[in-house]
C-alpha cells in the first residue's frame, strides 16, 4: 500500500522517459530526445540539461558524484551531475547500450550487441568483454 509522498510534473523533455535515477533530492531521467534532465524534488525546477547522445538515452548509473549514461546510439558517456559536464565518451559496444552498473571504480556495461564490458574509469578503457548467447538487457 504505496502512499504518494511528492507529486511534480515536469515536462522538459519532447519524448518518451526511458531511464530514470534517483540521488537523493534530484531525479535525473534519459529520454528518446537523446538528453538527459536533472531535476531538484525540492525546488520542483529542472536543473540542466545534458546534451551528447545522437540517439535515445537507454540507461543511468550514479557513482560518486559522476553519472554514466548509454544510448542506442553505442555509447557511453560519463557525466559530471553538479556542472553537467561530459567528462569522457566511452566506445566499443557496436549496438545499443541497455544496462549499467557502477562498482568499485569500475563500469559494467550490457549491449544489444551480445557483450557485457568492463570499463576501468581511470585509464577509460574497456578490460574485459564477454560474449554473451543474446542481447543483455
Amino acid at each position: 500500500t504505496g502512499r504518494v509522498v511528492h507529486e511534480t510534473t515536469f515536462e522538459e523533455h519532447s519524448h518518451y522517459v526511458l531511464c530514470l535515477q534517483l540521488i537523493g533530492d534530484y531525479v535525473i531521467s534519459g529520454s528518446s530526445d537523446a538528453t538527459i534532465q536533472v531535476f531538484d524534488l525540492v525546488t520542483n525546477t529542472a536543473l540542466r540539461t545534458l546534451v551528447g547522445h545522437s540517439d535515445y538515452v537507454t540507461s543511468l548509473a550514479y557513482f560518486g558524484g559522476y553519472l554514466s549514461s548509454g544510448s542506442r546510439d553505442a555509447t557511453i558517456r560519463v557525466w559530471d551531475v553538479h556542472t553537467g559536464e561530459c567528462l569522457m565518451v566511452l566506445t566499443g559496444h557496436t549496438s545499443y547500450v541497455q544496462c549499467l552498473q557502477a562498482w568499485n571504480g569500475l563500469l559494467v556495461s550490457g549491449s544489444q550487441d551480445r557483450t557485457v564490458k568492463v570499463w576501468d574509469l581511470d585509464k577509460q578503457m574497456c578490460t574485459k568483454t564477454v560474449e554473451c548467447l543474446d542481447s543483455v538487457k
